[in-house]
């Protein structure tokens, strides 16, 4: 591969680290050090995002999941959706659920980004170590575990936590971008 680069991680999640509760009848997980999506109706879901350092020629080209352990949860559980951002003194409204994919977030690996942070070049990795699959009425694989928390209703479904999910990025060199040098300009500004 000409000044390609494939390389590989991993992450782990621990089953003891996933809290499930009750807020006005949805179900809230939550996941030690992890953010939560932001998709406005969608289900509020654990994130995790990694920033993985980059040469300064370097570029992703593509993300490839390689392997994940799962265990379901279980079915019927009706996850709090993601609501607005409401600025400070405004009424705050409930956003109903829109939940419309069969499984959510599709992807357990997905690149967010690529740029510079505090000087460096990275690559932004969204993790997503639970997933939601909308119930459509058939059956359900049965639970690794006890279901907790779970509660009936129109927007219900299994969920499914992934304890690792291994991963692969492939990288390619690209030429930098052309540097462009700024000069003051040497007119005189009028001074009041």
């Amino acid at each position: 591969m000409n000044g390609e680069t494939v390389r590989s991680q991993a992450c782990l999640f621990a089953r003891e680290d996933l809290t499930i509760s009750k807020k006005d009848g949805y179900d809230v997980i939550t996941l030690k050090n992890c953010l939560h999506t932001y998709e406005v109706g969608k289900p509020l879901l654990p994130l995790k995002l990694l920033h993985i350092p980059l040469s300064p020629g370097e570029s992703v080209e593509s993300i490839k999941l390689l392997s994940c352990n799962k265990k379901y949860l279980g079915d019927k559980f009706n996850p709090f959706p993601t609501q607005p951002a409401v600025p400070i003194g405004e009424k705050k409204e409930f956003m109903s659920p829109q939940y419309t994919e069969e499984i959510y977030p599709s992807d357990i690996v997905e690149l967010k980004n690529q740029g510079i942070k505090d000087g460096n070049r990275v690559a932004c990795v969204a993790i997503h170590p639970v997933q939601f699959i909308l119930a459509k009425g058939g059956s359900q694989p049965e639970a690794d575990e006890p279901q907790v928390h779970a509660s009936g209703g129109k927007n219900t479904g299994e969920l499914v936590f992934y304890e690792e999910i291994s991963f692969s990025i492939e990288t390619k060199s690209v030429s930098p971008p052309e540097l462009h040098r700024f000069r003051l300009s040497t007119a005189k500004m009028a001074v009041p």
